[in-house]
């Protein structure tokens, strides 16, 4: 859907909540200034009885980036060997 998308457009979809009362109402995507957002969106009520929709909104490049640094700190990390090891030192 976001290739699609031109600057400052969206949308939002029915999420499947999956029993889960705390997952989103509806989910999507939104071009804004040249980045791409994944949007959150939940229906709620006021105090006062009056309804409204609380967004939230996440960088799609952070969330790669977030996804991509375990990865990356692993494959930075010394590789362990299974021999064992002589601790016997002969001198």
């Amino acid at each position: 859907m976001s290739q699609n998308q031109s600057a400052g457009n969206g949308a939002l979809f029915k999420n499947d909540k999956q029993g889960v009362e705390s997952r989103p109402d509806y989910t999507g995507t939104a071009k804004i200034w040249d980045k791409e957002f994944f949007i959150s969106c939940w229906l709620k009520t006021s105090q006062t009885g009056k309804k409204y929709l609380s967004l939230a909104f996440k960088v799609k490049e952070a969330q790669a980036q977030a996804q991509a640094q375990p990865a990356a700190a692993a494959s930075t990390a010394p590789a362990q060997t299974s021999a064992p090891v002589d601790d016997d030192i002969p001198f």
